[in-house]
């Protein structure tokens, strides 16, 4: 009797871990970061870069090359009782330091990293739907200069190369620094753009000199680039 609810038992854990992976699994990308002390409005927090996708026993991280140290990495990880534990060390499991993060709320669309230092600062991330994905390899942004429409708001895009950018609306209020950063990247089928100072961008298509696009802060967000010809 003993050993047939012990063997119930560790089954009872084993799908819960599996069903606890099945959650996480698939592509999240960054919408913002605050502490938790901070009250938020619909389109408050940090703005910060990175996309990364849990698969059964691996995760991958790309981070915006011109800010972070570590531009990519593919390592283990391991989800329990809502701690994520990633190893910074794919070859040894047991011997290498991890990293820590407690994640609350998981939801089918959203998740929070919580870091385990403080239990301050949070990381908010969207979970992307394969509908996002950009079917096109003919959208080119390199040498062009777009009207872009975001959040009610109308202003100009110079890619100026795969690089540097220019931003009329930014360089008005803000700086006077011309050369403002951007990456474009392909993350796991997901046409992605990282730029200094705003949220990351999902390609989804093109019709005519019109791109459409997708961002995530609290809500998602649906705008276009037009390209001055």
């Amino acid at each position: 009797m003993r050993k047939t609810f012990y063997i119930l038992l560790i089954c009872s854990l084993i799908l819960l871990s599996c069903k606890q992976n099945k959650g996480l699994k698939g592509t999240w990308i960054s919408a913002y970061e605050f502490n938790s002390k901070d009250t938020l409005t619909n389109l408050d927090g940090i703005r910060f870069n990175q996309v990364i996708t849990f698969e059964k026993d691996y995760y991958t991280l790309k981070e915006f090359k011109f800010i972070w140290y570590e531009e990519i990495a593919r390592n283990k990880y391991e989800f329990k009782n809502g701690r994520l534990k990633t190893y910074r060390n794919s070859s040894d499991y047991d011997n290498y330091w991890s990293v820590g993060n407690l994640i609350d709320p998981l939801t089918k669309d959203s998740l929070v990293l919580i870091d385990e230092i403080g239990l301050i600062k949070k990381r908010v991330y969207k979970k992307l739907n394969d509908s996002l994905k950009n079917k096109s390899n003919q959208i080119q942004l390199t040498g062009k200069s777009f009207i872009r429409e975001f959040n009610k708001q109308i202003d100009t895009l110079t890619f100026v190369n795969d690089s540097v950018f220019i931003n009329t609306t930014f360089l008005a209020k803000q700086t006077k620094n011309t050369d403002l950063n951007w990456e474009r990247t392909s993350h796991f089928g997901f046409d992605i753009i990282f730029m200094e100072y705003t949220l990351p961008y999902i390609i989804k298509n093109k019709k005519g000199n019109t791109i459409y696009l997708s961002a995530f802060d609290k809500i998602k967000i649906n705008f276009t680039l037009t390209e001055i010809e």
